[in-house]
C-alpha cells in the first residue's frame, strides 16, 4: 500500500492510499468529508493532467517573463525612494508608465496581468521615515488552479537570488527576506488569486509597526504566525527586529477570531511554504488544572487535534488544507469553552519542528514556556 498526498493526485483526491486495484482518496470540505474510490488508471490520468497543466504554466512565455521581472526587481535598489529612483526601477524592468500628477502612484502594466506599482507615501507615512514612496509592488492575478504552483515557482526564484528567507508565515502565505535597507516579501492569497512581490524600506516599515502596536488600541497582528527556517545557522538578518506581542483576548468572541484566523492560515498556508516551514505543534491548557485541554499540530502532509471526550483522549487526523483547519478550530473552540470560564484562564505553548524556530503564534491567550 502506498500513501501520498501531492504525488498521488493530491489536488483532486486529497490524501490517498494506493492498492493494486483501487485508490482510496480522502478530501474534506467545510461541511463534509468525502471518500473517493477510483481506479489506479483514473488516478494516474488525473495526476498526469495536473502535472502537465503545471508544466505548461511554469514554462509559458508569460510566466517566464514574470520570473525575469522578479529577478530584475530583486537586484534593483530603490535607494532613497524618490521619483528619480522609481523611474530608474521602471526603466530597469522595461515597462513604460505614466503619472497623472506628483501625488499619484507610479504604475505600469504588462500583458494585462502583471502590474508594477510604486505606492506613494502620505504625509502621515513620512513620520516613520518613508521617502516619497512606501512600497514597490509587483502583482499578478492568477486563476485558482495555478496559484499554488505559481507561488512555489516565485518563491524558488526569490530564493535563488536571496537565499533562505528570514522568516515565513501567514496569513496569507508569505516569505520575507529582511535586509538592512529593504525588506522583500513574496505572498499569495488563494481567495483573491493575487501573487504579490513587495519591496519596502526596512526601518520605515518597522517604525510603523512599532507605532501602531504601542499606540493603537484596536491593533491586531496581520501576521498570525512566523517561522524562522534553518534556525541553527548563524545569520544576522534578524538583529534588532521588532517582535510585536499580540493583545490578550478580553472575551470569547475575540479569542474565537484569533484562533480561527491562526488555525485557518496554518492549515491553508503552511503546506505552500515547504521546505521552509513543515509543522507547528500547539498545546492549550486551562488554569486551574493539569494537562491539556486541546492540542495538536499542523503539518505539510496532515494535521491532528486531540481533545477529551467522556474521560478519554480522542485523536482526529485530517489531510492538510483550509477545510480540515475549520474542523480542528471548531473542536478546539468547543473544548476551550467547556474548560474555562474566560479566555484569561487559558495558556498555550507551541513550537516548530525540524531545524525551524517558531518566532510567534498569535492566539489571543497567554504564552507559557512550560512544556512539562
Amino acid at each position: 500500500m502506498a500513501r501520498s498526498n501531492r504525488d498521488q493526485g493530491g489536488h483532486k483526491f486529497g490524501q490517498s492510499w494506493a492498492f493494486p486495484k483501487v485508490v482510496v482518496g480522502l478530501t474534506t470540505s467545510a461541511r463534509s468529508v468525502d471518500l473517493w474510490l477510483i481506479s489506479p488508471a483514473e488516478q494516474q490520468r488525473a495526476t498526469d493532467l495536473e502535472q502537465r497543466t503545471e508544466t505548461e504554466f511554469t514554462e509559458s512565455a508569460a510566466w517566464q517573463a514574470y520570473v525575469e521581472t522578479v529577478s530584475t526587481l530583486l537586484q534593483t535598489d530603490p535607494v532613497a525612494w524618490t521619483p528619480l529612483d522609481m523611474a530608474r526601477v521602471f526603466a530597469a524592468v522595461g515597462w513604460s508608465y505614466e503619472v497623472s500628477d506628483g501625488h499619484s502612484d507610479h504604475r505600469a502594466t504588462e500583458c494585462g496581468t502583471s502590474v508594477l506599482t510604486a505606492v506613494r507615501a502620505t504625509d502621515f507615512d513620512r513620520r516613520f521615515a518613508y521617502g516619497d514612496f512606501r512600497t514597490l509592488r509587483l502583482r499578478n492575478m492568477l486563476p485558482q488552479g495555478v496559484i499554488d504552483v505559481a507561488y512555489k515557482s516565485a518563491l524558488a526564484a526569490c530564493a535563488r537570488i536571496l537565499g533562505t528567507p528570514s522568516f515565513v508565515g501567514g496569513p496569507p502565505a508569505f516569505a520575507t527576506w529582511r535586509r538592512p535597507d529593504t525588506t522583500i516579501t513574496v505572498s499569495r492569497d488563494t481567495r483573491s488569486g493575487a501573487l504579490d512581490l513587495e519591496i519596502e524600506p526596512t526601518a520605515a516599515r518597522e517604525n510603523e509597526a512599532y507605532f501602531f502596536r504601542q499606540w493603537d488600541d484596536t491593533w491586531k497582528p496581520g501576521e498570525r504566525w512566523r517561522i524562522r527556517p534553518e534556525a541553527s545557522r548563524k545569520r544576522s538578518d534578524l538583529e534588532d527586529m521588532f517582535y510585536p506581542h499580540s493583545p490578550q483576548a478580553a472575551d470569547w468572541q475575540t479569542l474565537d477570531d484569533y484562533l480561527t484566523t491562526a488555525f485557518d492560515s496554518l492549515g491553508a498556508d503552511l503546506p505552500a511554504l515547504a521546505p521552509y516551514a513543515t509543522s507547528v505543534v500547539w498545546v492549550i491548557m486551562a488554569e486551574p488544572g493539569e494537562g491539556f485541554v486541546a492540542q495538536g499540530w499542523f503539518a505539510t502532509t496532515r494535521s491532528r487535534v486531540e481533545t477529551h471526550e467522556d474521560g478519554q483522549i480522542v485523536l482526529r487526523d485530517y489531510p492538510p488544507g483550509r477545510a480540515a483547519a475549520e474542523q480542528i478550530t471548531a473542536l478546539t473552540k468547543q473544548a476551550l469553552h467547556a474548560a474555562a470560564d474566560a479566555p484569561q484562564q487559558l495558556r498555550y505553548y507551541a513550537f516548530a519542528t525540524s531545524d525551524q524556530r517558531l518566532l510567534d503564534l498569535h492566539l489571543g491567550i497567554t504564552q507559557t514556556s512550560d512544556q512539562g
